[in-house]
């Protein structure tokens, strides 16, 4: 009985293993989608696309593109 027992949890322990460090855990399913999720990420904070800000009266409003005060910056500290 103990024989089956260990064999059990033996191939649970690889099966669970397999499906967490295989080529279609979530391991290696975020490390082939994170690039596009960075370049989707990046784009929207770029644009600004659905950022929205709540009111103090619990409202959300969709937040308005606004000009940079002041000169642009040059790269130069």
């Amino acid at each position: 009985m103990t024989t089956e027992l260990v064999l059990l949890l033996c191939v649970f322990a690889f099966v669970t293993a397999g499906a967490i460090f295989g080529e279609k855990g979530p391991f290696g399913v975020l490390q082939s989608t994170s690039p596009r999720l960075g370049a989707r990420l990046e784009q929207n904070i770029a644009i600004g696309r659905d950022f929205r800000v709540r009111t103090l009266n619990g409202n959300i409003d969709r937040n308005q593109w606004q000009a940079p005060q002041g000169p642009a910056p040059t790269g130069k500290l």
